[in-house]
Protein backbone atom coordinates (compact mmCIF):
# COMPACT_ATOMS: atom_id res chain seq x y z
CA UNK A 1 0.00 0.00 0.00
CA UNK A 2 1.21 3.51 -0.80
CA UNK A 3 2.42 5.30 2.38
CA UNK A 4 1.47 8.66 0.87
CA UNK A 5 -2.22 7.70 0.67
CA UNK A 6 -4.38 9.83 2.98
CA UNK A 7 -5.65 6.89 5.05
CA UNK A 8 -2.28 5.29 5.64
CA UNK A 9 0.36 5.78 8.28
CA UNK A 10 3.80 4.50 9.02
CA UNK A 11 4.73 2.90 12.25
CA UNK A 12 8.11 2.39 13.78
CA UNK A 13 8.10 0.05 16.73
CA UNK A 14 10.46 1.48 19.31
CA UNK A 15 11.51 -0.61 22.24
CA UNK A 16 14.18 -0.21 24.90
CA UNK A 17 14.15 -3.98 25.46
CA UNK A 18 12.27 -7.00 24.11
CA UNK A 19 8.86 -7.37 25.78
CA UNK A 20 8.26 -10.25 28.17
CA UNK A 21 6.08 -13.05 26.80
CA UNK A 22 2.43 -12.85 27.78
CA UNK A 23 1.01 -15.55 30.00
CA UNK A 24 -2.43 -17.07 29.42
CA UNK A 25 -5.33 -15.08 30.85
CA UNK A 26 -6.40 -16.39 34.25
CA UNK A 27 -9.95 -17.40 35.06
CA UNK A 28 -11.41 -14.91 37.53
CA UNK A 29 -13.52 -16.41 40.28
CA UNK A 30 -14.26 -13.22 42.22
CA UNK A 31 -14.05 -9.43 42.07
CA UNK A 32 -10.88 -9.33 44.18
CA UNK A 33 -8.89 -11.52 41.78
CA UNK A 34 -10.09 -9.39 38.88
CA UNK A 35 -9.06 -6.20 40.74
CA UNK A 36 -5.59 -7.64 41.41
CA UNK A 37 -5.18 -8.62 37.75
CA UNK A 38 -6.15 -5.12 36.60
CA UNK A 39 -3.68 -3.59 39.07
CA UNK A 40 -0.92 -5.76 37.58
CA UNK A 41 -1.66 -4.24 34.15
CA UNK A 42 -1.83 -0.66 35.40
CA UNK A 43 0.82 1.71 34.11
CA UNK A 44 3.55 2.20 36.70
CA UNK A 45 5.13 5.57 37.43
CA UNK A 46 8.45 4.19 36.10
CA UNK A 47 6.81 3.23 32.78
CA UNK A 48 5.06 6.63 32.60
CA UNK A 49 8.45 8.31 33.11
CA UNK A 50 9.96 6.17 30.35
CA UNK A 51 7.14 7.21 28.00
CA UNK A 52 7.81 10.89 28.71
CA UNK A 53 11.55 10.39 28.16
CA UNK A 54 10.85 8.65 24.84
CA UNK A 55 8.55 11.46 23.72
CA UNK A 56 11.17 14.08 24.63
CA UNK A 57 13.91 12.19 22.79
CA UNK A 58 11.65 11.69 19.76
CA UNK A 59 10.84 15.41 19.67
CA UNK A 60 14.57 16.25 19.73
CA UNK A 61 15.27 13.84 16.88
CA UNK A 62 12.34 15.13 14.79
CA UNK A 63 13.41 18.76 15.28
CA UNK A 64 17.04 17.90 14.45
CA UNK A 65 15.91 16.20 11.23
CA UNK A 66 13.10 18.47 10.05
CA UNK A 67 13.46 21.73 11.96
CA UNK A 68 12.02 23.41 15.04
CA UNK A 69 8.70 24.04 13.30
CA UNK A 70 7.88 20.35 13.81
CA UNK A 71 6.66 18.83 17.05
CA UNK A 72 5.59 15.42 18.35
CA UNK A 73 2.11 14.97 19.82
CA UNK A 74 1.15 11.80 21.68
CA UNK A 75 -2.41 10.51 21.77
CA UNK A 76 -4.24 7.39 22.86
CA UNK A 77 -3.87 5.43 26.06
CA UNK A 78 -0.41 6.78 26.88
CA UNK A 79 -1.86 10.25 27.45
CA UNK A 80 -5.55 9.78 28.24
CA UNK A 81 -5.19 7.67 31.38
CA UNK A 82 -6.11 4.31 29.82
CA UNK A 83 -2.56 3.07 29.27
CA UNK A 84 -1.50 -0.33 30.51
CA UNK A 85 1.95 -1.69 31.26
CA UNK A 86 1.81 -3.56 27.90
CA UNK A 87 0.59 -0.59 25.85
CA UNK A 88 2.22 1.34 23.05
CA UNK A 89 2.59 5.07 22.48
CA UNK A 90 0.81 6.60 19.50
CA UNK A 91 2.34 9.79 18.10
CA UNK A 92 1.75 12.24 15.31
CA UNK A 93 4.48 14.47 13.94
CA UNK A 94 3.05 17.91 13.27
CA UNK A 95 4.24 20.94 11.34
CA UNK A 96 3.17 23.81 13.63
CA UNK A 97 2.88 26.24 10.72
CA UNK A 98 -0.30 26.16 8.65
CA UNK A 99 1.46 26.20 5.28
CA UNK A 100 3.84 23.40 4.26
CA UNK A 101 7.53 24.18 4.65
CA UNK A 102 10.09 22.11 2.78
CA UNK A 103 7.37 19.62 1.88
CA UNK A 104 8.50 16.14 0.95
CA UNK A 105 6.52 12.99 0.22
CA UNK A 106 5.55 11.16 3.41
CA UNK A 107 7.44 8.04 2.38
CA UNK A 108 10.75 9.90 2.07
CA UNK A 109 10.15 11.79 5.34
CA UNK A 110 9.40 8.50 7.10
CA UNK A 111 12.55 6.93 5.67
CA UNK A 112 14.56 9.93 6.91
CA UNK A 113 12.95 9.54 10.34
CA UNK A 114 13.73 5.80 10.37
CA UNK A 115 17.40 6.56 9.66
CA UNK A 116 17.43 9.24 12.38
CA UNK A 117 15.95 6.83 14.91
CA UNK A 118 18.37 4.09 13.87
CA UNK A 119 21.33 6.45 14.36
CA UNK A 120 20.04 7.59 17.76
CA UNK A 121 21.36 6.14 21.00
CA UNK A 122 17.89 6.71 22.54
CA UNK A 123 15.97 4.18 20.42
CA UNK A 124 16.26 0.78 18.85
CA UNK A 125 14.16 0.35 15.71
CA UNK A 126 12.64 -3.10 15.95
CA UNK A 127 10.48 -2.87 12.84
CA UNK A 128 9.57 -0.08 10.41
CA UNK A 129 6.21 -0.37 8.65
CA UNK A 130 5.72 2.17 5.87
CA UNK A 131 2.32 1.12 4.56
CA UNK A 132 -0.31 0.59 7.21
CA UNK A 133 -4.01 1.39 7.16
CA UNK A 134 -5.73 3.28 9.92
CA UNK A 135 -8.83 1.30 10.92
Amino acid sequence: EDASAPNSRARAILSPAPPAPLSPAPAFTDDESLRKAVMNLTLTSAKAKTIQECLSALKRIVQDLFGEHYTVEAYGGAVNGFATICGDVDVTICNIFLEPLDWQPPSSALEELRRGLKDSADFRVVEAIFGARVP
